[in-house]
């Protein structure tokens, strides 16, 4: 879903690019609006049914709720966050003068990893109270 998104807001900013002014944020939240609302919806749904399925396993083999709470929760809001970042780094690629389509994935893929675990654990530590 998010390498998807990623690819055709990268070809959506090469066809746009040369009519960009030095207002490029404004711009491309102005044109891409209604996309960015629809992925978003998508990541949220994609979240919800890969937090219930990833949670209840872990429930089935664990049987704790901390574990389901933190497993669940996290795989939602990975997929949202996973969303922002590949409707983000595209758009600050063409800002720092980068080719799109070129830089984002290798930098999506190690953003969207960092930002899981680091989900993950932050969640394990709210929930269970230390690592």
């Amino acid at each position: 879903c998010t390498i998807g998104a990623v690819h055709v807001l990268c070809l959506s900013i090469r066809r746009t690019g040369n009519r960009l002014s030095r207002d490029v944020f404004a711009q491309l939240w102005f044109l891409f609006r209604p996309f960015a609302i629809s992925q978003l919806w998508t990541g949220a749904g994609v979240g919800v049914v890969l937090g219930v399925a990833a949670g209840l396993w872990s429930l089935l083999l664990e049987r704790q709720i901390g574990v389901f709470i933190v497993v669940s929760f996290s795989q939602f809001f990975i997929c949202i966050m996973s969303v922002i970042c590949g409707m983000g780094v595209p758009i600050v690629f063409l800002q720092l003068g980068y080719d799109p389509a070129l830089m984002s994935i290798p930098m999506l893929t190690t953003l969207c990893d960092v930002l899981s675990l680091s989900v993950y654990f932050i969640l394990a530590h709210i929930v269970f109270g230390a690592f």
